[in-house]
């Protein structure tokens, strides 16, 4: 039986029971007096956008906006760029992107409703219900869903949640569960993890790898890639291949150029992996004991399918460059936008996205509506200990000219490919003249720069 409809028409002050997180309160309001901007999804890019609305109305002196938020976890906003650390301090409040004392002050403007999803929109009504029967009018409804992890063809969604040992590596209760399944191995299995896989050798593979490397209750873990290099899409071959070294040198078993056939099961439990052979068959088998999967992601537009809002062929929902859809007053933002028919996995995309969204429903009647460009996809972070950056075109026409960095193992590379964007510049930091901070690493870059004005310090 669905939950009875509970209407609410504005937010008030933040409430715990019995000492955790839950929900806030609604409270009457004054017709006319505020605008109501619903939030569906407490993501990374939801916060951002929350947080440049509040400072957008609040600078401009307007104080129009009062906010409601609704989140599918049980959790408030948290950093999932930072989701290995986990693995090390088991610590939840140190992954929250603001304490729970942030929501608090905002009390007055700010209510959030944590595990209740938003399950239907109604674009004419202009209102939304949630899976726990709340339904709330809006003024305006700013989608930031986000994404799920991908799965590969040979494994259904069915399939992956009846097969104990399959995980994937996305939200901090992926990481519990997978914690969990470790640390029963001696009970269940009768001996400790022997090998764990990571299927996908992009970022989040890595990420993951590093996280099973952390965890003492597994001796071994193997990394199986499609491509020729992990990083393919940050990195050209020679790049690759150096992060490739540093994996392999923590002790990471990398399989390049291989993809699995399918998964081998007994008594519903993973037991191996079966490889593809040169033709397409079943070939040889890996023995292993539990596997994350992390292939990619999936736009999150279900609320699509009975609400009338367009998505792209490969998901999200479409958006122009003012993060409007189709639907009037229905905007969307992050992961699960299509935006210039492409999605971003980035967190700075959906975080520009979040500030252009702010800027023009706070400003946007006393000035000019700012827009969407082609969004920054470079990238910078630390994956197993190594320092990678990469920016432009990944897919651009290769023609690569490399200088080492003094003093390591490293190297730039610059794929020059004419009247591309503007001329870019990466500098390591020196220091008594010599390298301190080298990124080992490649980085793939579109400009073309000249090289005689190149300079490797700053």
């Amino acid at each position: 039986m669905a939950p009875s409809a509970v209407v609410l028409d504005a937010p008030v002050a933040t409430k715990s029971i019995n000492g955790g997180i839950s929900h806030t309160e609604p409270k009457e309001m004054t017709l006319g007096t505020k605008k109501r901007a619903a939030v569906i999804g407490l993501g990374m890019v939801g916060v951002a956008f929350i947080e440049k609305l509040l400072k957008y109305d609040a600078e401009g002196g307007h104080d129009q906006w009062e906010i409601t938020v609704f989140a599918e976890e049980p959790l408030i906003a948290y950093n999932r760029v930072g989701l290995t650390q986990y693995f090390t301090n088991r610590s939840k409040e140190s992954l929250y992107l603001n304490p729970l004392e942030w929501y608090t002050s905002h009390s007055q403007k700010l209510t959030y409703h944590l595990a209740d999803p938003v399950v239907s929109l109604d674009a004419e009504a202009k209102t939304l219900q949630t899976s726990k029967g709340v339904v709330f009018s809006y003024d305006d409804c700013i989608i930031a869903t986000g994404s799920d992890s991908a799965l590969p063809p040979y494994v259904t969604q069915e399939r992956f949640y009846q097969t104990k040992g399959c995980f994937v590596y996305r939200t901090i209760k992926d990481l519990e569960d997978t914690i969990d399944y470790a640390c029963q191995a001696p009970a269940v299995l009768g001996r400790r993890i022997r090998k764990a896989a990571v299927i996908g050798g992009g970022l989040l593979g890595l990420e993951a790898a590093k996280a099973l490397l952390d965890l003492e209750e597994v001796d071994q873990v193997v990394l199986v890639e499609r491509n020729r290099w992990v990083l393919s899409r940050q990195l050209d071959q020679e790049g690759g291949t150096l992060v490739l070294e540093k994996v392999r040198a923590l002790g990471v078993q990398v399989l390049l150029q291989t993809r699995v056939h399918n998964l081998v099961c007994e008594d519903g439990r993973l037991t191996g992996l079966s490889l593809e052979g040169k033709n397409g068959e079943a070939g040889d088998i890996v023995d292993i004991d539990m596997l994350v999967f992390a292939v990619g992601i999936t736009p999150r537009d279900d609320l699509a399918k009975a609400t009338g809002l367009l998505t792209a062929k490969r998901g999200g929902f479409i958006v122009d460059p003012w993060l409007k859809t189709n639907l009037p007053n229905i905007y969307a933002v992050g992961e699960c936008a299509s935006l210039f028919d492409q999605t971003y996995g980035l967190i700075a995309p959906g975080v520009e996205m979040a500030d252009v969204l702010a800027y023009n429903l706070t400003e946007g009647p006393h000035h000019h509506l700012r827009e969407m460009k082609a969004p920054d996809v470079s990238t910078k972070l630390k994956l197993m200990g190594v320092d990678v950056a990469s920016f432009g075109d990944f897919f651009a026409d290769r023609g690569t000219i490399t200088k080492p960095l003094p003093g390591s193992r490293s190297r730039r590379g610059l794929c020059r490919r004419p009247s591309t964007c503007r001329p870019m510049r990466l500098k390591a930091r020196s220091r008594h003249s010599h390298i301190v901070t080298p990124f080992p690493m490649c980085i793939k870059n579109t400009s073309s720069l000249p090289m005689e004005n190149t300079s490797l310090a700053a």
